[in-house]
Formats: C-alpha cells, structure tokens, sequence
C-alpha cells in the first residue's frame, strides 16, 4: 500500500471508533476508550469485516502508520498530524484515536498471562504493533508522546461539554502507564459494581481519593462473602500484581461519579438500593436564613415520578423532579420542616421502581460542598482537604470543638444562632477542613462524630476558588484561582510541583518535544506531612495545568491532577457554539417575560432593539409600594407546616446520645460450624449509625494483637496553618466574567455561577432578574408555567444612557481594556462605579460619533445604540397587553393550598385563590 492508501485506512479507523466510541449522548457521562464486545460488533459491521478480526485489523492498520526507520520518533507522524488538527476545528475528533485505541488494548491485554508478565505493558503493546521485545525504544517513545495524546483526547472531549462523554484518561498513578489503564482493564461491568462500593464506604461523588488509599479499602470490599465484585475483578483481585491497577481504575471511576445509583445488574441480581440525602442552604440574601431540603438518588434520576413518604400515621405521596445530575429531589409541595428532617426518620417509596429507601437521623450531619452543582450535599464521611460544613445537637459542642482545634485547619466558625429556621438545640460550623487524625478523641465504635475520622491518610486535593461550570470538573476562573491541599505520611516527607502544559501550543517544534512542558513552581511540606499552597499568589494565566506529589527521594509523582484555568476571555467555544439564540419578538406580549413564541415584528437582545415601533411614549406614575401589598387570602395562616416524617422517641438517641445496637445474626454452616459470611454489622436502632465486625475468630484475634501493638496515632499540628477564609466578599464582577466566559446553556449552569455568590435559589433569581435588567445577558422561560429555561449572554453593546454609553452585553477584559485604551486616546473618559453588592457599573462619556468611530475602527462586531432606552420603551407592549397574554388555569382545586407572603418572604396556608399573588398547591 502507499503511504497515501496506509493513512486513508487508518483515518477510516480513526473516525468509526470517535462513533461508535464516543457517540454524542443524551447526558453528560463518563467515557471510556475501552473496546468491548459489543463495540467491537459495531466496529466490525462499519469496518466490513469479523468482530473476531477487530483487535487484529486496528493493530495491524495503526503499525502500518509508524516510522520504524528511526526509532526514537516512531510517532512523529502522528505528532505532526495532531498539530494540524490542533490549528483548525477543534470539535472534529482528534487524529489520534484509533493509535489511543491501541494503547487501550494493549493494557486490557496485561491480564492474559500467555507468556507476558500480567505488569508487562509495554511487552503487550509490543505484541500488538509487530515489533520485537527487545527493541526496548518503543518504550521511551511512547512515555514522551503519551500524556500529550491523552491530554489531547481529555481536552476534546473537555471542549465539547460532555456531548460525548466525560474524560476520563487521567493517570492519578504511573504516570505514562496508567493513563491507558485507566481506560480498559476494568470492564463497564466492573465500575458498574464499583457504585455499590463508593456507596458502602460513604464516599462523596466526585471524590478525588489516591490509589494506595483506596487499595486498602477495596480489599475490605473485596473479602465479603459472597464477594460482591464481578468474576472478572474478583480474578484480577486475586492476582496481586493487578491490585494497584484496580485501584487506579477505581480512583478515575470515583472521580467521574456523579452519585447516580447503578440500575439493575447484567448478571440477573438485584438493583443497587437508592439513597437519601439532605441538602442545605445557609443565605443571607435577602436575609439571613437556614434550610434542609432533601435529595433522592435512584435510577434514572432524569425521569421526573412520585414518591410516597411512609410515616407512622399516614402516607402522603409527593412529586420527585430532576435536581441535580444523579439525583432527584422533593416537588415544592413537599416541604418538610428543617427541624422534622434533622431529627425524624424519613421513609419514601419510589412509585417508578418500588423501592423503598430510608434515612435514619443523626446527632452530627457532614456536609460537602459539590463542585459540579455548588449545593452543599450530605455526605457519610470526611476526606482530607475537603471543604465541609457540620451541623450538630447542642450536646456535641463542646466535644466537637476539642476535635476541630486538632484536627481542624483554623478559622472555622460555629454558629448557633442570627439564622432563621435553624432548630433550637442545633448550630452549625463553617469553613471545616480536616488535614488530621482524631487518634483517641474520637474513640472507635458507635461515636456521633465518627465521621470526622478521614477515610484517607493522604490526599492531593485542588479546591477553593471559583469553579466554572461545565460537564467535567477541574475548571476554574483565573482571576480566583484554588488552593493546593496536599497530606502524605510519605517518609521524609514530599514535593508539591506546578508544572506549565502550555509552552507546547507555541509552534510545532515545541509541540513535538515533550520537555516544552516547564516547572513554574515547588512547594515542600517541611516534615509537617501537609502543604498548602495558594495559586492565585501564583498569578497563573489562562492554561491547563499539572500538579504532581512527589515523595521526598522519588523521582515519579504519588498521585497527579490536572487545573484548567479559564476565564471571560478564554471562552468556552463549544458552549458559545451549542447554546441557542435567545431573542425577544415583542409582537407576543409575553416575549417581555422571555417566554413569546412569536418570530416577527421588532426583536430584543440585551440592549439591541431592531425595528423599533413608532408608538408614543406614556408617562406613569409608579406606585410607592405594589397594588397587591396590602391583601391577605382567607384563612391567613402565619405558619405553614407541610408534610412530616416519623419522629423518634424523646428516649431516642437522638436526643440522649446514648445509643442501642443491634447486632445482625450470622448463619453458620451445620456441618462445619463456621460462619457463611465474612462480617456482620451492627446497627443503632435509634439513628442508624453501623458498626461492622468481622466473623473470623483468627481475624479478630489479629486485629486484637495489631492495636495492642499499635502505635498511638500521631497527629499533625494543624495551628500553624493558613487560616480558611469564611465569608469573603460577594464577587459580583468575578462571577459575570465567568458568565462570559461560559456563553449560555441550561438554566442549572447559571444557577451554579450564581451560586458562588450566594448558595440559594432566591439569591438565583435575583442574579437573574439583575443581569436581565442590565441588558447583560436574555433568558428564555417556559409559556406556559414562565419557569426559566436557557439563557444567553447578550450581544456586545454600547447602550445610549443620560450620563454615557453604558457597556452591555458580552464584556470580557480583552475587549473592555482595547476599548478603553483606544477611546481615552480619543478624548472620551471611562467610568466605573462600584456597588456595595452588585456588579460594577462601567461606561464612557463622550458623543455618539467619537463612540461609534471607535468602535468601528477596533473591527469586535460592537453595537452602539444611542438613547438605547427611548428606542426600548417604545417597541414594549401595554402592560395591559402583557397581563391579558398571561396563562391562566381554573381555580377550582383540592388539596392544601399555600399563598406567598411577600412582606415576610414565606410560605402560608390559605383557603383559596382570590387574593392576588403566587400559590403551591398540592
């Protein structure tokens, strides 16, 4: 074949495996260059040939690709074939695939033996490629284009938004090795049973735990019996040489995991159970005030249904809607007051699956910050470095301060009261970051703050900051950027390093060499086992970053992670791409609302009116305060109760601290007389809390010994470190670059740039309404319940006002500095104006024609509207027109009704519909 026919073959494999490997989905999920059977079925049926020939055939054709003539750059080929991609459309798949997909096939094939040590990865590649054993230079070639190849292919599938897939090549150990790893030797099936692991042992979502920690804990998992893994983990298991693979395979897994519930297993055994947990809220906007909700994760938590709360006295069934990914959440009708949820046992049913899950209450609640929806979730137990608030009875406060001055980073702040709706008898701490072990101040058993006690003992953790929104994690904003939380009990202790992955990009000869990448920056831990380091003080540009620990003596990282920094003028090119134009057609009334359907006549986006109607101008009187203030429905109500849970006796635990544990029987063999089952647990019958004991006499006895032996644990001293920053000032200007930077999309991804302001849904709407009002960005609502939908930043403007040209629309830094230079060279003066809470006002004095000439002259597709606002006023519709377009619904209901008290901003029982205003009805 010529080199010609060698390369249109191989293109023909590379764009089959991007379709049927990485197909655009539904929703965002992580993916895997893995070839399993039934992709390779695919592959075989557009490939024209046997699935039996796939593996073979793809080899074959990837080898045919490679310069063997000079060893050392085998790949250079490709490497140049990638910088071309890298120059034009950066949505095609990437060139390197089908060659990634080699890389992956080779590492599935590290547990065939046949000759080949089951650690031997390169051996496997060799066999695959055609090429010798002993031409050892593969090795290092691959080890220099590796990283830049699975970057590239995180990065694509990064750049798109989750539309096919979420990365997942990550290599948190083995820095060259384990990339491919972590793609195929565990199996779909395998990470499917991987939840039921994550879920026994309490990790959060999106937990970014090292491989040697979960090593441990997999092997707990692993000896139940039966074992609850697939035969092909339990295999891998066995053979020791895989275990730290596994658990590398196992530490992406979790990373990636968004809490959704595995659904029914391939082997015919039962569905995983689902959960419950609370979420909570504590805003200041537009007061102080404290509230738990509740989040239901199930199958298919995409698919809105009923559930029914059990309770000792009745049943009550109550809607579940979508909430966040991987979890559902209680309809509106369904409040349930904080006090009842902290301290009662909840029941639910779901209707769509018959599942019936409960949560048990607890004496201390862990809550945990979620990066990809910014709710702070509960969660079952503390990983180091993480950001966690508690909640806690009164009669924990004492002991709980002794634990969080050891183990606690300072600056936490303990609350109990100045917060609406927080319980008596409860308080609450922000700003809580565990970098210890309790040792002996959390004795083992069944303690109320067992949680506090790490699951790990190290941890290389990026928190803090401001996250952008997006379908993966590791994005944040430039302008404010996260801290590096590095704990190890490495001896000698270990190195923190910040390597530059961006020098490459330059040109193509940098791109070709590897040692492009450039260390900027070295943190040490001083013998301490903790480093924390802030890279804002970094003043980091735009960029993809990695962060490596390294152990004091070693020259490969212990676990690494990767920092995508970004902001307003870095935008997110696919976001910008995908999301839809949203555009205001006031020939339908309620196109004012962002909800008209019309598609002619005059059109609004953010400051811009086209077409503007001749109407007349009116002048109004604007009432002093709203028509409807003054009116009450029937039957006021000044306190609404909503549904409730079981409360437990005042004898419980709950409220005692004394807890009852009841210990599970275990079945032994009638011949033998040993246990059939490898542990039991005990369980509190008050609160839930479990303990598990082993049922091996021989284990017992060890585990005796052992702590007899034990050294006492050693613990950190935690008071010399940096202070956490609890209650930092409202970044208003930081979060509308991150709007800029994102473009549009869904409604949740508002919500969460929003919510770094202030974490609740009221503070959400009031973002909304404000960014609506200042022409910065257009939202699209339903017609016909007015909810919003998507939202769009809108076109970049030069808004006419009384006191200058106000700057609307999209505004990145680039754009505001070039402007600015360019017009105070022409005489016209800038303004800015702070506000104490909201976003700062900027605008230019000077006329129309030096603006607009300007603007012209800098060629960045900017508008200038002079007088924008007479132009507005004149194309809105009557008011009058707008509240005859409203939809409207009969009002002959049953069931509890609730009217929303504006003055006092809550929820009140009414009788009916007649008086003005918003109801939930249920």
């Amino acid at each position: 074949m010529s080199r010609s026919d060698i390369w249109a073959e191989y293109d023909r494999w590379n764009a089959v495996i991007a379709n049927v490997v990485f197909p655009e989905l539904d929703y965002s999920a992580p993916v895997y260059l893995d070839l399993e059977d039934e992709m390779l079925e695919e592959i075989a049926a557009a490939m024209g040939i046997e699935a039996v020939d796939v593996e073979a055939s793809l080899a074959s054709a990837v080898a045919a690709t490679l310069d063997q003539s000079t060893p050392r750059m085998i790949f250079k080929q490709h490497t140049s074939r990638l910088w071309q991609w890298s120059k034009g459309d950066s949505t095609a798949p990437p060139p390197i695939l089908a060659l990634l997909a080699v890389f992956s096939l080779a590492a599935e094939h590290m547990t065939k033996g046949e000759g080949i040590s089951g650690a031997n990865y390169f051996g496997r590649l060799h066999e695959l490629l055609g090429i010798p054993q002993n031409d050892v230079w593969i090795n290092g070639a691959y080890r220099k284009v590796a990283e830049r190849y699975w970057g590239t292919l995180n990065g694509w599938l990064t750049d798109l938004g989750g539309r096919r897939g979420v990365p997942t090549a990550y290599a948190v150990t083995h820095r060259y090795v384990g990339l491919p790893i972590s793609q195929a030797l565990v199996r779909r099936g395998d990470r499917e049973r991987l939840v039921s692991f994550f879920q026994r042992f309490g990790f959060a979502p999106g937990s970014e735990v090292p491989p040697s920690e979960l090593e441990t804990v997999l092997g707990i998992w692993m000896k139940q019996s039966p074992c609850p893994a697939t035969k092909n983990l339990e295999r891998l298991w066995v053979n020791g040489s895989a275990r730290s693979r596994i658990a590398q395979a196992a530490a992406v897994a979790l990373s990636a995991w968004d809490g959704r519930v595995a659904g029914d297993r391939e082997d015919g055994g039962a569905r995983d159970h689902g959960r419950i947990a609370l979420s909570l809220e504590m805003g200041g906007f537009p007061k102080k005030r404290f509230k738990i909700s509740v989040l239901v994760y199930a199958t298919q938590p995409e698919r809105a249904r009923e559930a029914v709360i059990l309770s000792r006295d009745n049943e009550a069934r109550v809607d579940l809607a979508p909430a966040i990914p991987g979890a559902l959440s209680l309809g509106q009708s369904a409040e349930i007051d904080s006090a009842n949820l902290l301290e009662g046992t909840l029941r639910l049913r779901d209707t769509l699956t018959g599942v019936e899950i409960a949560r048990h209450p607890k004496r201390m609640l862990v809550f945990r910050q979620d990066q990809l929806s910014m709710r702070w979730i509960e969660t079952e137990v503390v990983l180091l470095g993480d950001d966690v608030t508690l909640v806690a009875h009164d009669e924990l406060e004492q002991r709980l301060s002794v634990v969080l001055e050891a183990i606690a980073r300072p600056g936490w702040e303990l609350i109990k009261d100045g917060f609406p709706g927080l319980p008596d008898g409860w308080f609450v701490v922000r700003g809580v970051e565990i970098f210890g072990h309790p040792g002996d101040l959390i004795p083992a058993g069944m303690n109320d703050l067992g949680a506090l006690i790490p699951l790990t003992s190290s941890q290389l953790k990026i928190a803090g900051g401001f996250a952008l929104p997006g379908a993966s994690r590791g994005k944040w904003h430039s302008w404010a950027a996260p801290e590096i939380r590095a704990i190890s009990d490495a001896p000698g202790g270990f190195t923190v390093r910040l390597i530059d992955l961006n020098s490459h990009a330059k040109d193509e000869g940098a791109f070709e060499n590897e040692a492009a990448e450039c260390l900027l920056e070295e943190w040490h831990d001083n013998g301490s086992g903790v480093c924390v380091a802030n890279l804002a003080e970094s003043e980091l540009e735009d960029g993809d970053y990695r962060v490596e620990l390294v152990p004091a003596g070693e020259k490969d990282a212990l676990t690494t992670t990767q920092v995508h920094l970004r902001s307003g003028d870095t935008p997110d090119a696919m976001q910008w791409q995908v999301c839809e134009v949203v555009q205001q057609h006031l020939s339908d009334p309620l196109s004012v609302l962002g909800a008209g359907s019309s598609s002619s006549g005059a059109v609004v986006q953010g400051a811009v009116v086209t077409d503007p109607c001749q109407s007349e101008l009116f002048e109004a009187q604007v009432p002093s305060s709203p028509w409807w203030d003054s009116s009450r429905p029937a039957g006021y109500v000044p306190v609404a109760a909503g549904a409730r849970v079981t409360l437990p006796d005042p004898a419980s635990c709950v409220y005692t601290g004394r807890h009852v544990e009841v210990i599970g029987t275990v079945m032994v063999d009638h011949k033998t007389g040993k246990p059939l089952q490898s542990s039991t647990i005990g369980q509190c019958s008050g609160c839930g809390l479990v303990r598990r004991y082993s049922t091996s006499y021989y284990r017992n006895k060890r585990k005796k010994e052992k702590k007899a032996e034990a050294q006492p644990v050693l613990r950190r001293d935690v008071s010399e470190m940096p202070r956490v920053r609890v209650g930092e000032g409202r970044a208003w200007d930081l979060v509308i670059d991150g709007v800029m930077h994102t473009g549009g999309g869904r409604w949740s991804m508002l919500e969460r740039l929003a919510m770094h302001i202030e974490p609740t849904g009221l503070f959400v709407d009031q973002f909304a309404r404000a960014m609506e009002s200042l022409g910065l960005l257009e939202i699209r609502r339903d017609s016909l319940t007015l909810q919003p939908i998507e939202w769009e930043v809108a076109p970049t403007a030069f808004a006419g006002t009384r006191n200058g040209f106000y700057l609307a629309g999209h505004w990145p830094k680039r754009l505001t500095d070039l402007m600015t230079k360019d017009l105070t060279e022409a005489g016209v003066d800038f303004l800015r104006r702070e506000q104490s809470d909201g976003p700062s006002s900027r605008s230019f004095c000077g006329d129309v024609a030096t603006v607009t000439a300007v603007a012209l002259a800098v060629d960045e597709g900017v508008a200038v509207v002079d007088r924008s606002w007479r132009d507005l006023a004149a194309s809105l519709p009557l008011l009058s027109d707008v509240v005859a377009a409203l939809p409207r619904r009969g009002a002959a209901v049953a069931g509890k009704i609730r009217w929303f008290d504006l003055r006092h901003a809550r929820w009140i029982d009414s009788a009916d519909l007649h008086a003005p205003g918003a109801y939930r009805i249920s």
